[in-house]
């Protein structure tokens, strides 16, 4: 061929899927020798005729090459050829392995520890949320202590409206709404006082203290939730 491959091997890989003419790199004198190399082998197995744009079967091309090689080499690599033949490789068909790539090694992922900003802000709001929800589950309690099971039904709607209203605190396009909702939760907890008077008067304590705790208590969940709306909402 025009330029020879190294070794026959690498010569066969490359044959499959060319014309006789492009086996022999349309040079006419080994065009010429694979005539009679066909002449003397190929046509007496299957009776193919000779054609220069014929694409050769593997085993014939192998034959072909081996006729266009000088005599001195042709012996020497006819071995060769045959294992070759044994193991075909198509053309345009990579040996295993060859176009794939390594998988790259997983870079060891960094620990994100969170800020002291963030771990400042889950804490505020777990306080201020416990300080809202206690105070309302108090308020549950004593209406079920002064007045049995309507007290329970009164005091769970007055724990779910506190609860609602905690969560509109953080729904910063319900402005309105929050602002309703924080109004009903101010008027709940000034109604609160009443409710706990009566159930912490059973225990002894005077009487001065115990509406200063009362007051307390109510003050200070309406404005665990102010605290906890105005930090989310700005």
């Amino acid at each position: 061929m025009g330029m020879e491959h190294p070794n026959i091997l690498e010569s066969i890989v490359h044959t499959t899927g060319r014309t006789i003419a492009e086996l022999c790199a349309n040079n006419e004198k080994r065009i010429e020798a694979a005539r009679v190399q066909w002449g003397r082998t190929i046509k007496k197995v299957d009776g193919r005729t000779f054609d220069r744009t014929y694409i050769p079967t593997i085993e014939e091309a192998v034959r072909l090459k081996l006729a266009t090689l000088p005599e001195s080499k042709r012996q020497d690599k006819q071995e060769k050829a045959k294992r070759v033949t044994q193991n075909p490789v198509a053309v345009n068909e990579p040996s295993p392995g060859q176009h794939e790539k390594p998988e790259p090694k997983p870079e060891p992922q960094e620990i994100n520890w969170p800020s002291l900003a963030t771990v400042r802000r889950f804490f505020l709001d777990t306080i201020l949320i416990g300080l809202v929800i206690g105070h309302a589950g108090l308020i549950w309690y004593d209406c079920a202590e002064l007045w049995d099971v309507p007290g329970q039904i009164g005091g769970g709607l007055a724990f779910f409206i506190v609860v609602a209203a905690l969560m509109l605190a953080t729904d910063a396009t319900k402005n309105v709404t929050s602002q309703i909702a924080l109004v009903l939760v101010f008027l709940i907890d000034v109604a609160a006082w009443f409710v706990h008077r009566p159930v912490f008067e059973t225990y002894r304590a005077d009487g001065t203290v115990t509406d200063v705790l009362c007051g307390f208590l109510c003050g200070m969940s309406f404005g665990a939730l102010l605290i906890y709306r105005h930090q989310k909402n700005n």
